[in-house]
């Protein structure tokens, strides 16, 4: 039978010998699926308590929680309608005000009454808290956008993939009330802290655990009209699809050919599917026995099913749901709110230009630059770099012998600089091998859109390089993990391929001079013998794969831990600033 779950928020308050805590937590209730045929329930409307003629008198802000029907006095019995009549006269009219009609104060050190050791540190954590909702502003939500004004706060935080914790039934387009009550319970937070005098003690933290989409049925993609049978799979369905044979040890089950029945087989097909080895590696969703081996990536706003009949609606014919979560976490709408009050951790995010410990720096690269030509003798010739020993080195007989592997550069020999620079270019230390699908993608990278950024950005820095993760656990791989070598010789071929791309975040300074913050994109581009995640990859490179190198994007600090390398080393910065660039990630969605 299917069942909801209907969250109640509690706060109980636990006095120990050191002070007092206040923990936020939850408790669920077991819902009947006829109980949900009109909506969710209303939690908060319908009370138990129906005896108020009790008194508030020596219990205001008591710590046990008296069950009904008796009336109540701590700090949520206005949230169910069971406070005592005199709740508002003797616990709340104290003569003070509001907390949120107080200014902003700045509170260089704590004001903790006698017995703390330190501050208290209180999250408040929201379900669905979407990082656009604080465009609402102090009308819909005073207390939470005083928390923000006179407190720390991020523009949002990203959660991790996927972005799920369990499914929120409230609706986008009703979404005030809720946020109201939210910041209520806030409020009363924060009335009651003041009045234990602990507002200028507690350090309050105010988050979501991810964003919310707007979602109904009528955007559902139904797998049996891709696949013939459906039966002999489990999908966990929703935002994103995770498909797992539903019988053990099932011989007819098939990942491989499941995929190929699922890619690219509509034009307006909104999901993709991939091997969860294959998915882009910022998602760090692979390396678990329990991550499905078939996972899809759905397009945002849009849910998966296995067919029709699995869509749960009401009785009248509509929706039970018009908002979820789960998408992919570099969506903007899953994004959450961060705020804090108290504590101040103003950091921005810039670096100075770097020089780092690579395997191949490119430029840097001025907007100048021109693909020159190359004389023709050089063009399948390469040069033995007297720095590794030849017993060490690759030798181009090995790419001749095995016909599925070529072979590219890290560094493209045509943007060099100068003639000294483009006969370096050929060394047999920047050769790397290449799947023939994939050096189309790493030669449009290099001659097209890396001369188009250095263009756009005033000159950009690149540094690219191989990566090897052959059980996917987003680590660097040892030498025994590394699986797949060019036939017939000891050269790896790596799983992966990265490019770092940095400029001046002032696009009228060059990257190579300076002196502001900088600006970074990453990339972690997977290197397979095929181009098949690209459906239009027949056509020209110019129609897909810019669109899909930035589905790939990347953190540097992604490419550190699977290179085990450590990047922007050498700079007068500080190391919050060098940490800030580390951990950017450039979606290319628009601003929240």
């Amino acid at each position: 039978m299917y069942e909801g779950i209907l969250m109640s928020t509690v706060i109980s308050l636990f006095t120990f010998a050191i002070g007092v805590n206040i923990c936020l937590g939850f408790t669920a209730s077991r819902i009947k699926r006829a109980e949900w045929d009109e909506g969710p329930p209303t939690a908060l409307s319908d009370s138990p308590w129906t005896n108020t003629s009790g008194s508030c008198k020596g219990r205001c802000f008591e710590l046990q929680e008296v069950g009904p029907p008796d009336c109540r006095c701590d700090n949520l019995c206005k949230s169910y309608s069971s406070c005592c009549h005199d709740f508002d006269e003797l616990c709340l009219k104290t003569g003070e005000s509001h907390w949120v009609d107080d200014d902003c104060e700045e509170i260089k050190a704590p004001e903790c009454p006698a017995g703390f050791v330190r501050p208290p540190l209180i999250i408040f954590s929201v379900d669905g808290f979407r990082a656009s909702y604080m465009k609402k502003g102090s009308k819909v939500m005073p207390n939470i956008e005083k928390l923000r004004s006179c407190g720390t706060h991020a523009p949002y935080m990203r959660p991790v993939y996927p972005t799920k914790t369990f499914p929120n039934l409230y609706t986008l387009a009703t979404m005030t009330n809720p946020l109201r009550e939210i910041d209520k319970t806030v409020g009363q937070l924060m009335d009651g802290l003041k009045q234990l005098k602990l507002h200028r003690c507690v350090n309050v933290i105010f988050v979501g655990d991810h964003g919310m989409e707007d979602v109904t049925c009528d955007r559902t993609e139904f797998l049996s009209n891709y696949l013939t049978n459906v039966d002999d799979i489990t999908l966990v369905p929703g935002t994103l699809g995770r498909i797992r044979s539903k019988f053990i040890n099932n011989p007819k089950y098939d990942p491989k050919a499941i995929i190929a029945n699922l890619t690219c087989k509509k034009p307006d097909q909104h999901f993709k599917p991939y091997m969860k080895q294959h998915l882009p590696k910022r998602l760090h969703y692979a390396n678990n026995r329990r991550i499905e081996d078939i996972h899809l990536l759905v397009d945002r706003r849009w849910h998966v099913a296995r067919k029709p009949l699995d869509v749960y609606k009401k009785p009248s014919g509509k929706c039970f749901f018009q908002g979820d979560h789960g998408f992919d976490n570099k969506v903007n709408s899953m994004q959450n709110k961060l705020e804090e009050l108290n504590k101040r951790l103003h950091t921005k995010g810039s670096t100075e230009v770097f020089f780092a410990a690579v395997e191949v720096e490119h430029g840097p690269f001025s907007d100048q630059a021109e693909v020159s030509s190359i004389p023709e003798h050089l063009t399948h010739c390469v040069r033995p770099d007297v720095r590794v020993s030849p017993g060490f080195s690759q030798n181009c007989l090995a790419y001749k012998n095995d016909k599925q592997m070529s072979y590219g550069f890290l560094f493209p020999p045509y943007l060099s600089s100068s003639p000294e620079a483009k006969y370096d270019a050929f060394l047999v230390t920047n050769m790397v091998p290449m799947y023939p699908a994939f050096k189309r993608i790493w030669t449009y990278f290099q001659r097209v859109l890396v001369k188009k950024y250095a263009s756009e950005r005033n000159g950009v820095n690149v540094i690219s390089g191989p990566i090897f993760d052959y059980n996917y656990d987003g680590l660097r791989d040892t030498e025994e993990e590394i699986k797949q070598y060019v036939e017939g010789s000891s050269i790896p071929v790596p799983t992966h391929y990265y490019s770092i791309i940095t400029s001046c975040l002032d696009f009228t300074q060059p990257a190579d001079k300076c002196d502001g913050p900088l600006s970074v994109s990453s990339f972690i581009l997977p290197h397979r013998p095929d181009n098949d995640e690209s459906c239009n990859s027949s056509e020209d490179e110019s129609k897909w794969v810019e669109e899909l190198i930035k589905t790939h994007t990347a953190r540097v600090r992604d490419i550190e831990h699977l290179t085990g390398l450590d990047f922007y080393r050498k700079t007068s910065r500080s190391y919050s600033e060098i940490l800030t660039l580390k951990t950017y990630l450039h979606t290319y969605e628009s601003e929240i």
